[in-house]
């Protein structure tokens, strides 16, 4: 029998990796498992412009790196990527 844990933990779990650089493709990870998410609302945000789209994701995912000390605690990093894209769609030009 295998046990996973929850989504939220294993990002946790990912963004410490990254941070003591135990795993180097530990953010990686956390990319390719959110990006999907990310770049789907932020072209609903854009209304489909896709170029928006991904520019809007790329600071989300920066923002991630920059914030990832405070994040390892958080317990939805799915909820706090949406609501970054959202944020960030609201003042991009």
């Amino acid at each position: 029998m295998t046990i996973t844990e929850p989504e939220g933990s294993a990002d946790a779990e990912l963004l410490k990796r990254h941070l003591t650089g135990s795993e180097p493709d530990a953010f990686a990870q956390l990319v390719r498992r959110h990006l999907p998410m990310v770049l789907g609302a932020a072209r609903r945000q854009t209304d489909g412009d896709a170029a928006a789209a991904e520019d809007i994701a790329q600071e989300v995912f920066v923002r991630l790196a920059q914030q990832a000390r405070q994040l390892t605690h958080h317990s939805c990093l799915a909820g706090w990527c949406f609501v970054t894209t959202r944020n960030v769609s609201l003042t991009h030009q």
